[in-house]
């Protein structure tokens, strides 16, 4: 499994682009350093409070370059 979980702001109450919403979820995956956290999806300007908490962050663009970047990163453990 290399999924920690998978949030929405739905679920959190925060828009992706409040500090807020990050913060919970560093807080529910018990404050791993920031920089082991990776974070998708398909709107740069939604990852850019991600990245500002601290984040890692990719643009999620279509399924074969999700692929390659996902491989690239499992490579790298």
């Amino acid at each position: 499994n290399y999924f920690d979980g998978i949030f929405s702001s739905a679920e959190i109450g925060h828009m992706k682009q409040e500090k807020e919403f990050w913060q919970v979820i560093h807080n529910k995956l018990e404050n791993p350093d920031k920089k082991s956290v990776l974070c998708w999806d398909n709107e740069e300007r939604k990852l850019l409070a991600a990245k500002e908490f601290g984040f890692l962050t990719e643009l999620f663009a279509d399924f074969k370059n999700y692929d390659n970047k996902i491989k690239n990163y499992l490579t790298k453990k």
